[in-house]
């Protein structure tokens, strides 16, 4: 809603999920389907909501706040005041107060993005100062005519930073820089977990192990064929993998003494806790000091919550690629097959928040 989509659901049979539909049905009719049972996600929201509350106000009163929510997120204003209209008629209330409803929960929004550029800007604000200047005019001299003092001039501009913007990082580069952080730091440590093996009668039981973090995590991530986005942080875990698979197991300072002067210095910075950490993600971290103790369940934490991080930035990247094709007819077939990933995605994502215990938002 908040990308000004045109949002709309569709109830499949029971038993049936788009993927399974897909698959037993022509194209036609699936296209048909959609098009007969698709139902505007506000209105659809609402009767559901509705039947839900039956006649108790508070539940009713909470609805309608949530509906209202909903409507905020629009950023069209005309759409706003279209949806107002018709909840005003399902609701039986008048369009005024929804008005002053919506209003209320505008300001709150407005507020709240304050609060996060504010926050934002406070993490930011210890960043070093990069010159954005053009390029002095002895760097268009070829080296071979440059004069002494156009020589240190040019010497003096390729010394300072380059014109750069740091890259804006989102929630997936800390959970990755949080694993590169747990190898770095307890690589060498071991931890307990479940493995399940088979009794004398053949029946799979869990049982604990011990195993080394290093091992436990290139196992985790090989097995569901995980990469990262940072490509330095890819470097790292690649180094580590490789050092397993030929029995070498990397101490820190094997990244701190890198040969890459990049590797080196992100070890370096990862390790004093000078690397910069996500503001959010800190507050919640299990201190240094305790986290030895909580090791096993650091580590469970740091390798899921990376897993849930990497299945929800591929579900962005299907969403974003629908939004791109949803408005082009010919590309229907297309955008079923990324609504059937999209699906399958969810249900990786949701066998992940179980594993976690961590309840999605």
């Amino acid at each position: 809603l908040k990308h000004g989509m045109n949002v709309k659901i569709v109830l499949f049979p029971d038993g049936e999920d788009p993927d399974s539909y897909a698959k037993s049905h022509s194209t036609e009719e699936v296209k048909s389907y959609i098009e007969e049972s698709a139902k505007d996600f506000i209105v659809f929201k609402s009767d559901v909501l509705l039947k839900d509350a039956g006649n108790d106000p508070i539940k009713k009163a909470g609805l309608i706040s949530d509906i209202v929510s909903s409507i905020a997120l629009i950023p069209d204003s005309i759409k706003q005041q279209i949806y107002i209209k018709e909840c005003s008629k399902i609701f039986d209330m008048s369009e005024q107060v929804l008005m002053n409803e919506l209003g209320r929960k505008k300001r709150e929004k407005t507020e709240k993005d304050q609060k996060q550029s504010r926050f934002k800007n406070k993490a930011t604000q210890n960043q070093p100062t990069v010159n954005y200047d053009d390029p002095p005019p002895e760097a268009l001299i070829p080296p071979e005519f440059l004069t002494d003092e156009q020589r240190e001039t040019l010497d003096n501009y390729n010394k300072k930073p380059k014109a750069s913007f740091p890259a804006q990082k989102n929630h997936l580069y800390y959970q990755e820089l949080d694993v590169v952080r747990i190898l770095l730091n307890y690589g060498l440590y071991s931890v307990k977990t479940k493995n399940l093996e088979k009794d004398e009668r053949g029946n799979e039981i869990e049982v604990d192990v011990e195993v080394g973090v290093i091992e436990f995590i290139i196992y985790e991530i090989e097995k569901d064929e995980i990469s990262f986005e940072d490509s330095m942080f890819q470097s790292i875990y690649d180094e580590y993998r490789i050092g397993f698979e030929d029995d070498i197991f990397y101490e820190a300072r094997h990244f701190t003494q890198h040969q890459n002067l990049e590797i080196s210095k992100m070890a370096v910075d990862i390790l004093t806790d000078t690397y910069e950490l996500s503001p959010a993600w800190a507050i919640q971290k299990v201190k240094i000091s305790t986290e030895v103790d909580n090791l096993d369940r650091a580590v469970i934490e740091c390798i899921y919550s990376f897993k849930m991080g990497r299945v929800k930035f591929e579900i962005e990247k299907i969403q974003d690629q629908i939004t791109i094709l949803s408005d082009d007819k010919s590309k229907f077939d297309e955008v079923l097959m990324l609504m059937s990933q999209q699906n399958q995605l969810e249900k990786v994502k949701m066998a992940f928040s179980e594993k976690l215990g961590r309840s999605i938002i």
